[in-house]
């Protein structure tokens, strides 16, 4: 509307084309049928109390199928291979063939069986955090229907002018994440394994030579374990021990960026209601957005009370407020706070 000069129905109606939820979609239906009647914030009320009633709904839902893979996870995938190995054991004293069967469930079916049951619970819904929420989907706008200005350079210079700032970009990206290495890493656990690849890999070669001469891969598939040498069985538990140390060197740094993310999501998440409480009863009261953002800055607003007093600072320089809150935005990247830092 702002930049476009489109009207608000057609602005609605690209909002509608564009989103990909089909709850948004009828939302907007609904908007654009009543935005002649002037009930608008009466419908508003009633759409926001059904969809958290919708909500409520859904995350019942989720926790009562939740509830029977737990109790399912519990049976068949902790007490009933206890129970089985215990079996296994005694009947290894009167049976010794029964070895077999214990290497097959402890190396074949349990994994197979966890493996089943992640994707199981992938298929039942969202259970974590998802860090693609984080980031907010673009659209794509017709540059023909925004009028040029024209900036008095040439079309080569223009070019030039170009290309200097996206190199300026790339390396003001590079510095970024050379000089707040913690900050990028928060920001993107996946690049962990920039540094966790080859530390794993440096681990593995410094293999001892005896293992390293033993180890011999044979494409022929023989799950008999009855002429299994005692050798090969130490020979296989060395391995292995290996293989699990590469394995917590590649993934715990990871699992620990992933959390931290996930857990400066959901606080920052949890600051927002209190963040738009005060900022609503500042406006009530007719103070301006710019010094209300001031006064909630000098308040203690949690994980956001850092990112507010460099947003204070700025405004204080002179800092527009729509510039101001687009840096905020940039520092805190969560889609909850994008959206609503669009809207003010």
């Amino acid at each position: 509307m702002d930049y476009l000069g489109k009207d608000f129905i057609s602005a609605l109606n690209s909002a509608k084309e564009r989103t990909p939820s089909d709850i948004f979609k009828d939302f907007i239906d609904g908007l654009i049928i009543i935005s002649n009647s002037g009930t608008i914030n009466e419908y508003i009320k009633s759409k926001a109390d059904q969809y958290q009633y919708m909500a409520e709904l859904a995350n019942r839902s989720l926790l009562q199928r939740l509830d029977v893979l737990a109790e399912v996870y519990v049976t068949a995938l902790v007490a009933g291979p206890l129970f089985i190995m215990v079996t296994l054991v005694v009947l290894q004293f009167f049976k010794p063939a029964s070895t077999q069967a214990l290497y097959m469930l402890i190396y074949v079916i349990l994994p197979v069986a966890t493996l089943l049951y992640l994707v199981i619970l992938d298929t039942v819904g969202e259970l974590s955090f998802n860090p693609k929420k984080g980031k907010v989907s673009s659209f794509s706008i017709n540059l023909a229907d925004i009028p040029e200005i024209e900036s008095g350079l040439t079309k080569e210079k223009e070019e030039e002018r170009s290309k200097k700032y996206r190199m300026y970009r790339q390396l003001s990206i590079i510095k970024d994440m050379l000089l707040n290495p913690y900050r990028t890493l928060r920001d993107e656990p996946r690049y962990t394994f920039f540094i966790t690849v080859p530390a794993g890999l440096l681990y593995l070669t410094n293999l001892p030579e005896g293992i390293a001469n033993r180890l011999s891969f044979s494409p022929q598939l023989n799950i008999n374990f009855d002429h299994v040498s005692e050798g090969a069985i130490k020979l296989a538990t060395t391995v292995d021990d290996y293989i699990i140390i590469f394995t917590i060197i590649l993934l715990i740094p990871f699992i620990i960026f992933y959390e931290i993310k996930a857990w400066r999501i959901r606080q920052i998440d949890e600051r927002m209601p209190d963040f738009l409480r005060n900022l609503s009863s500042m406006n009530d009261s007719g103070i301006l957005l710019a010094n209300s953002l001031k006064l909630i800055a000098e308040s203690k607003m949690g994980i956001l009370s850092k990112e507010l007093m460099k947003l204070k600072e700025d405004l204080s320089w002179g800092t527009s407020t729509s510039r101001a809150l687009m840096k905020l935005e940039n520092s805190i990247r969560t889609a909850s706070s994008s959206r609503i830092i669009h809207i003010l």
